[in-house]
């Protein structure tokens, strides 16, 4: 029958002999022994049967014995193991019961830094003040010694870390905003050269659509409003509009003739007014965005817009309030542009015998004479 035996400190099993445990490092020599026994069991003795596992049995048949001192080292070991909470457990009823003792609040210290391995935390430092009131700065414990040091250690390696990495993110930082910076030069040049060679293909594609080679310049207004062109963008409306080299879309049209008005062209502006009235649409929200964008057309100089906003004026269409002298204000800016809707409408209230109508159409004659 093999005998075997267990560390009386943390019940490791053996079935040699050993001058230090090879679980917990316990000196298990006679001389330090002292009043610590080897247990022995046969391995199919009752005893064993009893307990859940070594640790548990040989913490049985010490259990009368082991002093206070006993479970505070007991608590070391297991922290060894990475079995905290137990270890804080014993260790508390520890400084329960010698609350001004410092070697309790160490072992603490060690159970909640996790063996010494953590070095931050509300609790540990709580610990820390403990054991520095207690001691007045002189704790002679080795392991608390030790733990000091590494904190110290850790928090300027920390600091080191911190500082080289603002280091390296101001480093960053300033590279992305080279990068960023020598970006934005590449792409005002290549907007510059592309300004450039749009307004070469955009004459050329004007020359085309009115000499009616509509798919040559339908090509090239696509390639034009893919920057985003706003005239090129308003003459692809115009020929999905009017089917030229391509099947008639009226959507797709307006959906050009809206991208070149919100890019500020004019005569784009008066396009998408004019599918919001019928017969495009009767809905009087639509009616709204006529007003709307042959009004902003006017105010930015274009003839058309001019006229068409009078002619609402005049007349209050699409909820716009009549005036006719507001009326009259637009037809005579239209008209000195060579809008000839515009200056038949200021004959037509002349005749009526509207006297502002008469001086508008004289101050536009006065203008025309002097030019020639």
């Amino acid at each position: 029958m093999s005998s075997f035996k267990f560390c009386p400190e943390c019940g490791f099993k053996f079935d040699k002999e050993y001058k230090f445990c090879p679980e917990c490092g316990f000196n298990l020599t006679q001389e330090n022994k002292k009043d610590k026994s080897l247990f022995e069991f046969a391995e199919d003795t009752e005893d064993y049967g009893e307990y859940g596992g070594f640790a548990d049995m040989v913490k049985a048949k010490q259990g009368a014995s082991k002093n206070d001192a006993d479970s505070l080292r007991h608590a070391t070991i297991l922290c060894l193991r990475g079995e905290f909470e137990e270890a804080e457990k014993l260790t508390k009823e520890y400084v329960d019961k010698y609350f001004d003792n410092v070697e309790g609040y160490v072992a603490l210290l060690r159970v909640h830094s996790k063996d010494f391995a953590e070095f931050e935390g509300g609790q540990i430092e709580k610990d820390i003040k403990i054991i520095t009131k207690l001691s007045k700065g002189g704790v002679d414990d080795e392991d608390y010694k030790e733990y000091i040091k590494a904190r110290e250690n850790y928090f300027a390696d920390k600091k080191i870390k911190v500082e080289q990495a603002k280091k390296k993110e101001e480093a960053k930082r300033k590279a992305d905003e080279e990068k960023k910076k020598l970006e934005e030069e590449k792409k005002k040049e290549e907007a510059i050269l592309n300004k450039q060679q749009d307004e070469k293909n955009l004459e050329k594609a004007l020359d085309l659509y009115k000499n009616k080679k509509y798919k040559d310049a339908f090509a090239l207004f696509q390639a034009i409003a893919e920057h985003d062109n706003p005239e090129a963008l308003y003459y692809l409306g115009l020929m999905y509009h009017g089917g030229y080299a391509c099947e008639g879309n009226t959507k797709k049209a307006m959906e050009y003739y809206e991208k070149s008005a919100k890019a500020g062209y004019t005569p784009a502006m008066c396009s998408v007014a004019y599918f919001h009235h019928p017969p495009y649409s009767f809905k009087e929200e639509d009616h709204k965005q006529t007003a709307y964008w042959y009004q902003k057309a006017a105010e930015l100089n274009d003839p058309r817009g001019q006229y068409e906003t009078g002619n609402m004026i005049l007349h209050g269409y699409y909820g716009v309030t009549k005036d006719v002298n507001k009326a009259i204000y637009w037809f005579q800016k239209a008209a000195a542009q060579g809008e000839k809707s515009a200056e038949q409408e200021l004959k037509e209230l002349k005749n009526k015998g509207n006297e502002a109508a008469a001086q508008a159409l004289q101050a536009i004659k006065a203008k025309s004479n002097k030019k020639t």
